[in-house]
């Protein structure tokens, strides 16, 4: 099984976030807010396959490859209120294979003078989220005839690490146990570069060539939109319960480049 490493983080984030809220408690004389929230979701994204050309594109074989795909997770959620206008988030997803799959910190701010029942502020939010790469040496099985295409048996799979950091504005409306909630924003994502090695050896001869990706970060814009609705079912100075319905669309044009180096060599040289 493959490590995760984002769980550390996500657990120093939580631990920093404890820390600031007693600091800024001890300074203000406010006394923080700590929730936590459980939620079961399914997370989706689309992608258009591109039609097969000359050079690999890794993104055709993003997780099953079919272009559409949906995972079923469980977030762990954690926030700290420090003052009347700024709180502080964290969560953690696990898909369906038990395996930590996205990472999400945040910082909120509120405006104060706000008229009616409506607030406004501006929310800031870095993500980490982990996708898989499955079978890409599908390409060279179809392309490269006259050759072993690849001389790795093993179930061919890399784990795709894909950061964003975006800035929304956003609205609420609190009238009672109602709450709603409507967020657009923008921002920037990117791969985290990876390598990976093709060995192949021409039938018949001793002919061997490897055949060697260096992906690059590919940085582009998104576009987003969150809707979040809560009802709370009891209310207390020191405790909350309710159920809660979010939905997150994001946008964005992807590429993921690379560099393609190819060295042949016989028995003999």
């Amino acid at each position: 099984m493959k490590k995760d490493r984002h769980f550390p983080y996500f657990l120093l984030m939580l631990l920093m976030m404890l820390c600031q809220a007693r600091s800024t408690a001890q300074q203000t004389g406010f006394r923080e807010r700590f929730t936590f929230d459980l939620q079961f979701g399914s997370r989706s994204f689309q992608r258009e396959s591109l039609p097969e050309g000359r050079d690999l594109d890794f993104l055709n074989f993003l997780e099953t490859g079919t272009g559409w795909d949906a995972s079923q997770y469980l977030d762990l959620g954690f926030s700290l209120k420090t003052t009347e206008q700024w709180t502080f988030s964290t969560d953690q997803k696990m898909m369906s294979d038990f395996r930590p799959g996205h990472m999400g910190i945040s910082a909120q701010y509120k405006h104060r003078k706000t008229p009616g029942r409506f607030v406004v502020g501006v929310r800031a939010d870095f993500n980490v989220c982990k996708l898989t790469i499955n079978q890409f040496n599908q390409f060279h099985v179809r392309n490269d005839s006259g050759f072993y295409a690849d001389l790795n048996t093993n179930y061919r799979q890399v784990d795709l690490t894909d950061m964003s950091l975006g800035i929304s504005p956003f609205i609420e409306m609190n009238p009672r146990r109602f709450h709603l909630k409507l967020s657009p924003g923008a921002g920037v994502n990117l791969f985290l570069p990876f390598r990976e090695t093709i060995v192949q050896k021409e039938t018949g001869s001793n002919l061997k060539r490897e055949i060697r990706y260096n992906t690059h970060a590919g940085p582009a814009l998104f576009v987003a939109a969150d809707l979040t609705v809560r009802y709370d079912l009891v209310q207390s100075e020191n405790l909350s319960l309710g159920l809660m319905l979010q939905a997150v669309q994001l946008f964005s044009r992807r590429a993921l480049p690379y560099t393609r180096s190819i060295d042949s060599w016989t028995y003999e040289n």
